[in-house]
């Protein structure tokens, strides 16, 4: 939350933002794979992230979205027009929840 606070407060103060549109993401994007690890890394989890087929999925564990597709945000332009750096790292960001 306060990396996107941080970056709504750069676009609304500078002018150079004046009616443009940017988009807030990680400068590195990671798989949803080493998002969980970090994510139970930092919450001291010691199981294992195992990706597998579909196929041997449950159903009940099926899902009501069209996951096929890549989702990927790039958030260049506000690092390069403004200068936009995350001021809370990530793992520092989930530790407050640990």
């Amino acid at each position: 939350m306060e990396n996107v606070a941080a970056a709504i407060a750069l676009a609304i103060t500078d002018d150079r933002a004046t009616g443009q549109v940017y988009n807030i993401a990680e400068a590195q994007f990671p798989t949803e794979a080493e998002r969980i690890r970090c994510i139970g890394q930092v919450a001291g989890w010691k199981g294992e992230v195992v990706i597998a087929s579909p196929s041997l999925m449950l159903d009940s564990w099926s899902l009501p979205y069209n996951l096929e597709q890549h989702w990927v945000v790039d958030s260049t332009r506000i690092r390069q027009e403004l200068g936009y750096v995350e001021p809370v790292l990530l793992a520092e960001a989930l530790s407050v929840y640990h």
